[in-house]
């Protein structure tokens, strides 16, 4: 599993939520809901102030770390199995924990990778793209 796939997986991450956008009805009203002023597109300040909001609510205890236990009383996983892989390829340096750097560094990285055309914004059609891309394994 790439990190593309990791990130869209966890909806949340980041762009959990912002980079998970689908092309249905739910996702036209995820992304006009990330798109707080309303111009048709994700600018990275945007994306950032859902990431903050995702994460608080993923770390339950406040204490600025994701441990797995919060990641799986969240709801996202569907599978305990599938949940440790992805929670490990999260926690960059291995401490048992997402820290908050790692979840942002890992979320700004998949942001850019998405801006294909480097505005600082993603519109619907980038996001779409990289969502094909994902599932082609690109």
């Amino acid at each position: 599993m790439n990190i593309r796939t990791l990130i869209l997986g966890l909806g949340t991450v980041a762009v959990t939520g912002t980079m998970a956008l689908a092309q249905s009805e739910r996702g036209q009203k995820m992304f006009e809901r990330v798109d707080a002023n309303g111009d048709g597109l994700i600018s990275i300040s945007e994306a950032r102030a859902m990431r903050e909001e995702r994460f608080g609510k993923m770390d339950a205890n406040g204490d600025g770390r994701v441990t797995l236990a919060e990641l799986q009383e969240t709801g996202k996983a569907r599978r305990a199995e599938r949940m440790a892989k992805r929670f490990e390829k999260m926690d960059a340096n291995g401490n048992g924990a997402i820290e908050r750097t790692e979840f942002e560094d890992m979320a700004e990285a998949r942001f850019e990778r998405m801006d294909q055309n480097g505005d600082g914004a993603l519109s619907q059609d980038e996001i779409r793209q990289s969502r094909r891309n994902g599932r082609q394994g690109g």
